[in-house]
């Protein structure tokens, strides 16, 4: 049987970790149920002008007062950009299984007997503004598959005209799951297949899994700053706590486009790649950040560490932590630090390995019923 998992991973105006990830911790995890799986290599038209290879032309898209502020500061970085694309496109050309390149053009030559979509911001309107027709298997060569919706994170609800299509659009799916388990009782509203809660993919894998990415060390000792958008609240007071501390303070750089990250004094890591990614999570005294995938692997890794969130990742970083009693996080920089605290390893070990069985067992039941 062949699988074709539909999510964001390879076409993003920034080169980001981890989506990257979570689709190869998925394929990797249907693989060991004995799946023939593919990444399905799919550009959506709202992605047509991406480039993180060189992300000053994304920025002419936003405006020319934009583009002519950030002129100058993408073209000295462009360097580590290109290197940093080059990481990814290694990391995805040897860790990946794809398929040839689809867009709404050809995406009808699809070829498979059923999808897996998520996970990841792929029913995320806000995102998206609106849906993406493939993120829904409503192309021709999907419905009447056996489609699993494996963990779509949806961000709020959808809008009244959204609504009125999400029963015709989930009826395309045999098997419903969503990422955030504040939204599956409202989107049960819309469906009569029952709607699971399961974890993110990366977390399907246990933390040696992602052992065999880890480089030696590059750095030490410090504490590590990544925003996935600029927050210079955040870096001046991990900057404060590494100096307490003396530790060093290291920052990723997510996206290009943004304010300049770059503070006089820290190190400011814009090259880095997927395997260095994880390496500075994993050798940190402490992680400060913005994201949701990088609150992940600080758990994954049992780092200690502090998130702050804005409206549009609230609620993945939210039901996340919350699930593992985790109160490290806040949305504003005061409140999260004001939490910080010993995060108790032993219960959360208990919690993601009876959330990691649930989340198997639904993929496991569901990928069965594909004839697998």
């Amino acid at each position: 049987m062949k699988v074709g998992i539909l999510s964001l991973n390879i076409y993003e105006k920034d080169n980001n970790w981890g989506s990257v990830l979570q689709s190869w911790a998925l394929q990797k995890s249907l693989k060991e149920m004995g799946v023939d799986a593919y990444v399905i290599n799919y550009k959506p038209s709202i992605m047509t002008h991406n480039t993180a290879r060189y992300p000053v032309l994304y920025s002419i898209k936003r405006g020319k007062l934009n583009f002519l502020c950030h002129l100058l500061l993408d073209i000295c970085q462009s360097v580590d950009y290109i290197k940093r694309d080059n990481k990814f496109r290694k990391f995805i050309d040897s860790n990946y299984i794809t398929t040839p390149f689809y867009d709404e053009n050809n995406i009808e030559l699809l070829n498979m007997d059923g999808y897996v979509v998520g996970s990841d911001i792929v029913w995320n309107e806000q995102f998206w503004n609106g849906y993406d027709k493939a993120f829904f298997c409503d192309y021709g060569c999907m419905k009447q598959k056996m489609n699993i919706a494996y963990a779509p994170s949806m961000g709020a609800n959808f809008s009244p005209t959204l609504e009125q299509e999400l029963p015709r659009l989930l009826s395309n799916f045999k098997a419903l799951s969503l990422r955030e388990a504040s939204q599956v009782k409202y989107l049960q509203n819309f469906t009569n297949i029952p709607v699971e809660n399961v974890i993110d993919p990366t977390l399907l894998l246990n933390a040696q899994e992602y052992e065999k990415f880890i480089l030696p060390n590059l750095d030490t000792p410090y504490i590590l700053v990544y925003c996935v958008a600029q927050n210079n609240e955040l870096i001046r007071m991990a900057t404060e706590y590494a100096k307490r501390n003396k530790l060093k303070t290291i920052v990723i750089k997510c996206c290009p486009t943004g304010k300049n990250h770059h503070i006089k004094g820290l190190e400011n890591k814009n090259d880095v790649g997927i395997e260095e990614w994880l390496t500075y999570i994993k050798n940190a005294n402490y992680v400060f950040t913005t994201s949701y995938h990088a609150c992940i692997f600080s758990i994954l890794f049992k780092k200690q560490f502090c998130a702050v969130y804005d409206d549009f990742g609230k609620s993945k970083i939210v039901n996340l932590l919350s699930m593992f009693h985790i109160n490290n996080h806040a949305d504003n920089v005061a409140d999260a630090f004001n939490r910080i605290d010993e995060i108790n390893y032993n219960e959360i070990d208990a919690i993601l390995e009876y959330e990691r069985k649930k989340s198997l067992n639904f993929l496991r039941i569901n990928i069965e019923a594909l004839g697998v």
